[in-house]
């Protein structure tokens, strides 16, 4: 099933795309996650994007990805629904929010 996701994002024209798992990583909480996910975006950088899910099917706390966009010190958007430019130095998004929809222009580096 994730391998699946990670296909897909290649086949729509993510550079590269990275499954961190481990055994160890079972029964870890959210801020360990984001650390161990920090780590590795660190040592694979420089990034202009970096995607997360919303949350996980475990808990479903949905604070992983906002922690690692924390964590980096960068721009974190929320809820987003679909990329619908992206040019040199930013990416134009679409966001759900209660009630409807947001468009965003969002300068890189940024964790969507």
């Amino acid at each position: 099933m994730v391998e699946d996701a990670l296909r897909e994002a290649i086949a729509m024209g993510a550079d590269r795309v990275l499954l961190l798992t481990d055994r160890k990583f079972a029964g870890a909480d959210t801020w360990a996650t984001a650390r161990a996910l920090v780590a590795v975006v660190k040592s694979e950088g420089p990034f202009d994007i970096v995607m997360a899910g919303e949350k996980a099917t475990d808990v479903e706390t949905g604070q992983v990805g906002p922690e690692t966009g924390a964590m980096l010190g960068i721009l974190v958007i929320t809820y987003v629904s679909r990329v619908i430019e992206i040019n040199d130095s930013s990416a134009t998004v679409e966001r759900e929010v209660e009630g409807g929809r947001e468009l965003w222009r969002v300068p890189f580096p940024v964790l969507l």
